[in-house]
């Protein structure tokens, strides 16, 4: 089963978000993201999160068109969503994406020239995981850094 994701005003399968190639972050970088994970389910800092990324897009220039708290409304939903597929997720990283939109250079006849929108969740990489299949931990803690040891 797809994840679901929000995508220019409507919530889609994630399959069905598609960015066009003219696409202005796609060609030079042109936008902005912000992140954050869920634990057991629950957004961690949500509103922190949002207000950095319309910090981001002020600095930018770019308007979305949305009050901070449409995207944290937005956001919840998106999790509440992907509720049925958490079980089998375990956690979500939680993206709320932004490009300023597509360079129409002529009469293309793009659908959709303004910002680009996406807020979608992806599992987080399992930890237990990667150590119950044999491979080293990488993470890094200081109170062992000096005898090199994964925590």
């Amino acid at each position: 089963m797809t994840r679901t994701a929000y995508f220019n005003g409507k919530f889609v399968p994630e399959t069905e978000v598609v960015i066009p190639y003219r696409d202005r972050s796609f060609n030079r970088g042109d936008g902005c993201f912000d992140m954050t994970r869920t634990f057991d389910g629950r957004i961690f800092r949500l509103a922190e999160h949002v207000e950095r990324l319309y910090r981001s897009l002020r600095y930018l220039r770019i308007d979305i068109g949305l009050e901070p708290k449409e995207v944290v409304a937005i956001s919840e939903e998106v999790v509440l969503r992907n509720e049925h597929l958490r079980a089998a997720a375990g956690d979500w990283w939680l993206a709320q994406r932004v490009s300023r939109g597509v360079d129409a250079i002529g009469d293309e006849g793009w659908a959709h020239t303004g910002p680009q929108v996406i807020v979608d969740c992806t599992p987080l990489p399992s930890r237990r995981g990667r150590l119950s299949s044999g491979m080293a931990s990488t993470w890094w803690c200081p109170r062992f850094a000096a005898f090199r040891r994964p925590c």
